[in-house]
């Protein structure tokens, strides 16, 4: 991952199970998009998710910026759906 997390974008989420009290408070953070200079011409954009049990971090990439940032924004969201310890005790 890239060690430079330039954030350009924060949301705070509420994270809540039916039947628990209270509430484990996520940040999703995405990072601004850089050129992948190893790939010869896509774009990077980093994203960090807190707040689960363990931090999660992926670095995603598309043919530009906007591409990139969008993909991130898809893979944010399977994260979201897809993190059974948001479901934990908060």
């Amino acid at each position: 991952m890239c060690s430079d997390f330039d954030v350009i974008a924060t949301r705070e989420l509420e994270a809540t199970r039916e039947g628990i009290q209270g509430a484990r408070q996520v940040v999703v953070e995405i990072g601004k998009p850089v050129p992948d200079t190893a790939s010869g011409g896509d774009w990077a954009c980093e994203y960090r998710i807190s707040g689960l049990t363990k931090e999660h971090r992926m670095r995603v990439f598309g043919v530009d910026s906007i591409q990139a940032i969008q993909n991130a924004c898809i893979a944010i969201g399977g994260a979201l759906r897809g993190a059974h310890d948001l479901h934990g005790s908060p």
